[in-house]
């Protein structure tokens, strides 16, 4: 119960934009830095942390974060909150009080929300433990892909600092043979 693949991928603009971009600017560096004909450490431990990037984008925009299910239809859940409303003043109050450990209700989706749950206007759902909705991955981030969007921004940021350097040693120092030292695997 959450949003469909045809969805996902008629808002994927941005995702469509990094993947366009990663690809281009590690293409590029791979080219102009790094020499791709040898076997090396230089690429060997570029590959794997694209490859880690890569796989931890997937994840985090393809994992359900957490989408809180409907409890009813529509119809028959409003009728069911103007009663409560009407009949007993005092749930209202009590859904309201942050601090209190019972469920409140979303409005909007009619569903049954625990603590630190939000509704995501992006999504039109409610997510558990919502953070945010990320336009890089095209989802939000919740309860169940928290961990692998963690993964994904950590491995993004040691791949362009592992980048960073190889500019740096590769057009910084003039070696003998242009671009990196030589590190062959053995």
């Amino acid at each position: 119960m959450g949003r469909s693949a045809s969805v996902r991928l008629q808002d994927a603009q941005y995702v469509i934009i990094f993947w366009i971009l990663f690809l281009f600017v590690n293409g590029m560096l791979v080219l102009l830095v790094m020499s791709p004909q040898h076997t090396d450490i230089w690429c060997f431990v570029h590959y794997l942390l694209l490859l880690v990037t890569s796989v931890s984008h997937l994840g985090a925009w393809c994992i359900d974060p957490g989408y809180l299910k409907h409890r009813k239809e529509r119809a028959n859940c409003e009728k069911d909150i103007e009663a409560n409303v009407i009949a007993n003043d005092r749930l209202l109050q009590v859904s309201l009080d942050p601090s209190d450990a019972r469920l409140r209700s979303c409005p909007t989706c009619l569903v049954n929300k625990p603590r630190r749950s939000k509704h995501c206007t992006i999504c039109r759902l409610c997510v558990s433990r919502f953070d945010h909705h990320c336009p890089w991955v095209n989802n939000c981030v919740g309860e169940n892909n928290h961990r692998v969007f963690i993964v994904f921004i950590t491995s993004l940021m040691v791949l362009m600092l592992y980048l960073a350097a190889c500019c740096f040693l590769s057009f910084g120092f003039n070696h003998p043979t242009g671009g990196l030292p030589e590190a062959n695997i053995p």
